[in-house]
């Protein structure tokens, strides 16, 4: 076995059909992080001409001590079932680590420790890696049980083997009600230029002003854009054609009046349908023609789509737009044959108390899992160091929607 560093290009190539593939480990988002100050290394393990591991190293010099900390993002793109695998790897890595005067490796693989039920409790029979946990400690990693860096819960709808309305099906009833009346609404979907970032931010992040949410700035959305090619990343406005919205519930109206009374079995379900098509036209003559409704930043992988950050318009929140928009979204991943929709990041489902707690709630509605991560593990090279170190890990967050600290 031979420790080899490649191309970026090289790189993607294994990456990108790896089980474990994540857009944190490829080209693009080394470019991203290359922006800031971070110097990457694409390695891996060779065996008889075929490559078995690899991940890619972010890298940071702190400038006073003049030592190296290193971080592979959902790395490393291993079998982690493979201890005496891990362990070589491992070893190649570290000794490759200290030739760059480097004190410590964090890795958080993209590696669920448990699936589980929409509800977030265990599902009978489901795997759960504590195995995978005890080889990575066995080579030598500790746990980091802050997870400071990636999110540690995830929400995420199975899109294999189902059309629009199977995964209708799965949804609760709430979301297939409102789902039900996408055809009254014209909705109109843009791609965001780069030109207009600066009114995506204030879109997505407005109303964020909570303590222990994260803001990013314009420099952060213009790299993902510049860094990205346009086929991975998706900023995506979405806007409500009030008027043509209008007509088509007008239409509605004069249609059920006209059936309701021809059929009287069915007339109190049709006065319903009147009744909530009335409000929500009244509601339409409070807003604006043509207005954004909500933002949304999508970045795609080869069967998984994230949606990284979203956001709808709070003063339009009472229309309920956003589950007609999921609904779309997901409609149009189906027809890409995309596998998994990733909400991304959500609270531990019995944390009342988080601020992602009403999000994961929201989610819900959607039938799908909630994801366990495996977590944060540390290899600490330098100890004394190490505890200086890890005190600047909190200031690169991956991208994560609420604030964690080291205590």
């Amino acid at each position: 076995m031979e420790l080899k560093e490649i191309s970026k290009t090289k790189f993607d190539a294994f990456a990108f059909n790896h089980p474990q593939a994540s857009f944190q480990q490829s080209s693009c988002w080394a470019h991203f992080k290359e922006g800031e100050g971070f110097h990457t290394y694409c390695l891996v393990l060779e065996e008889k001409n075929q490559i078995i591991a690899g991940t890619m190293l972010l890298a940071k010099e702190q400038t006073i001590f003049k030592k190296r900390y290193f971080y592979a993002p959902r790395g490393f793109l291993i079998d982690y079932k493979n201890e005496d695998l891990l362990r070589k790897f491992t070893e190649l890595i570290i000794k490759f680590i200290k030739e760059k005067k480097g004190i410590m490796l964090k890795i958080d693989p993209n590696v669920a420790y448990q699936k589980r039920d929409n509800k977030g409790s265990t599902i009978p029979g489901s795997f759960i890696h504590d195995y995978i946990k005890q080889n990575l400690q066995n080579v030598g990693f500790k746990e980091n049980y802050l997870n400071t860096i990636q999110p540690k819960w995830l929400y995420k709808i199975d899109l294999r083997n189902k059309d629009s309305n199977k995964i209708l099906k799965e949804m609760s009833p709430k979301a297939r009600q409102i789902i039900h009346t996408r055809n009254y609404f014209s909705f109109h979907f843009d791609e965001v230029p780069k030109k207009e970032l600066d009114t995506f931010i204030s879109l997505i992040q407005g109303g964020n002003k909570q303590n222990g949410i994260i803001e990013y700035q314009l420099p952060f959305y213009q790299d993902l854009l510049t860094s990205f090619k346009e086929d991975k990343i998706k900023f995506i406005s979405v806007k409500l054609n009030v008027e043509e919205t209008k007509k088509k519930i007008e239409v509605q109206l004069e249609y059920f009046n006209k059936i309701k009374n021809n059929y009287s079995k069915k007339h109190n379900i049709y006065e319903q349908k009147i009744n909530s098509l009335q409000n929500i036209r009244k509601k339409l003559d409070t807003i604006p023609n043509n207005i954004i409704v909500g933002t949304y930043l999508f970045v795609l992988d080869k069967n998984e789509v994230t949606l990284l950050q979203s956001k709808i318009t709070p003063q339009y929140k009472f229309l309920n737009t956003s589950y007609l928009i999921q609904y779309y979204f997901i409609e149009k991943m189906l027809e890409k044959h995309y596998m998994i929709y990733n909400l991304y990041e959500i609270s531990n489902p019995s944390d009342q108390g988080n601020l992602l707690f009403s999000k994961y709630q929201y989610y819900q509605h959607f039938g799908g899992n909630v994801i366990e991560m495996l977590g944060e593990f540390d290899y600490i090279i330098d100890k004394n160091m190490y505890i200086i170190f890890k005190h600047f890990f909190p200031k690169y967050y991956g991208i994560k929607t609420v604030k964690s600290t080291n205590k």
